[in-house]
């Protein structure tokens, strides 16, 4: 049982390790299934950006990798387009894709043209929103696994936009996590079923 606690403990610890704790947002990219999940949620400082337009969501929700394009929420919302981050202009190949459905907030980024959007009439209050892509893979929708991190600001006004674009394991991973997980239930299973020492 001190094993499966102490193994349960580190991946929590790596998992800590790889969120950013400086990041305002956070858009999570990730396969679920047969289909790919992007969730996201924080808030945003629009101290340090400048004003850049309006406009509307038509799909529930767009990915568009080689653009550097993610964005969550749902469709038909209106959004207000701000300029003024720096980060990378793309995290993979693929081209755009409208999201199957959608939810929440409208919020993002197109990394070029740049563009970061936040609903209409936001006030820097916390966000959260999501989309699914049904019948998709990381893979086929272009996406490189990584962090992609932008920026803008100084001082106190400095914030961030964090996008996690997920690995998915190899079969040969998962087949070596539930082994081990097994034999980590057969020692556990093994141990309480040892008589109790009879004292003398």
């Amino acid at each position: 049982m001190r094993l499966m606690q102490a193994a349960v403990a580190a991946a929590l610890g790596l998992a800590m390790l790889g969120s950013p704790a400086d990041a305002a947002v956070v858009i999570d990219i990730f396969q679920s299934g047969g289909d790919v999940e992007v969730a996201g949620s924080g808030a945003i400082d629009l101290t340090d950006l400048t004003f850049n337009g309006t406009g509307s969501l038509i799909a529930p929700g767009v990915l568009g990798p080689s653009a550097g394009v993610a964005i969550v929420g749902t469709g038909g919302a209106a959004f207000v387009i701000y300029t003024g981050f720096s980060g990378p202009a793309s995290f993979g190949t693929g081209g755009l894709v409208g999201a199957s459905s959608g939810s929440g907030d409208v919020f993002g980024l197109e990394a070029f043209p740049q563009q970061l959007i936040v609903p209409d009439g936001y006030s820097g209050s916390s966000l959260s929103g999501s989309s699914t892509f049904d019948n998709v893979t990381i893979a086929s929708l272009g996406l490189t696994p990584g962090r992609y991190v932008y920026t803008w600001g100084s001082g106190a006004d400095a914030d961030s936009l964090t996008v996690n674009v997920a690995a998915v394991p190899e079969p040969s991973t998962w087949a070596m996590m539930l082994l081990g997980f097994a034999g980590l239930g057969f020692a556990g299973y093994r141990k309480s079923r040892r008589p109790a020492a009879s004292a003398a």
